[in-house]
C-alpha cells in the first residue's frame, strides 16, 4: 500500500524541504518572516508553511523501517525469525506494526510523528479558514461605513 506513495511523496518531500530552505533564507536576508504585509495573506502563508512542513514528516514516517520485504521491517524491532510475524499498516493515522502470533506488537512509526502531523494540519486548516473569513469580511460590499 505504502509502496505506491513512496516515490511521489519522496519527491514532494524534497520540494517541501527546498521551500523551507527558501523561507529561511528569505527570513535571514530580509529580516521579515512573512512575504506579505497583509493580515489574511499572513495567515494563509502560515497555513501553507505548516502544510509544507507536514509533507516531509509524513514521508519520513512512510520511510520509517521501509523494506521491500515486509518481514524484514520487524528485524530491528526484535521480532526477527521465530513465530509468525505479520506486518499491518495504515496510512491515516500513519502506522506500521509488527504483530506476532502470540499477540506481541511493536509499532515501527515514531510515537511523536502522528501528534506532530495533527498539529501541523490543524494549524494549516485553521489558518486557511481564518484567512478566508477575513478576506470575505473585507470583500463584503456596504460594510465600509
Amino acid at each position: 500500500m505504502a509502496d505506491l506513495l513512496f516515490e511521489p511523496l519522496l519527491m514532494a518531500a524534497a520540494l517541501c524541504l527546498v521551500a523551507v530552505l527558501l523561507k529561511v533564507l528569505h527570513a535571514l536576508g530580509s529580516r521579515r518572516m512573512f512575504l506579505s504585509g497583509k493580515g489574511h495573506l499572513r495567515r494563509l502563508e502560515t497555513g501553507a508553511f505548516a502544510l509544507v512542513l507536514a509533507v516531509p514528516l509524513y514521508a519520513f514516517g512512510l520511510m520509517s523501517s521501509f523494506h521491500h520485504q515486509p518481514g524484514q521491517a520487524c528485524y530491528p524491532a526484535g521480532l526477527g525469525p521465530g513465530p509468525r510475524v505479520v506486518v499491518t499498516e495504515t496510512l491515516v493515522p500513519l502506522s506500521r506494526r509488527c504483530v506476532r502470533a502470540n499477540g506481541e506488537t511493536v509499532e515501527l512509526i515514531p510515537a511523536w510523528l502522528n501528534p506532530t502531523l495533527a498539529v501541523l494540519l490543524t494549524v494549516s486548516l485553521v489558518s486557511a479558514c481564518a484567512s478566508a473569513a477575513q478576506w470575505a469580511a473585507r470583500a463584503r460590499p456596504g460594510d465600509h461605513g
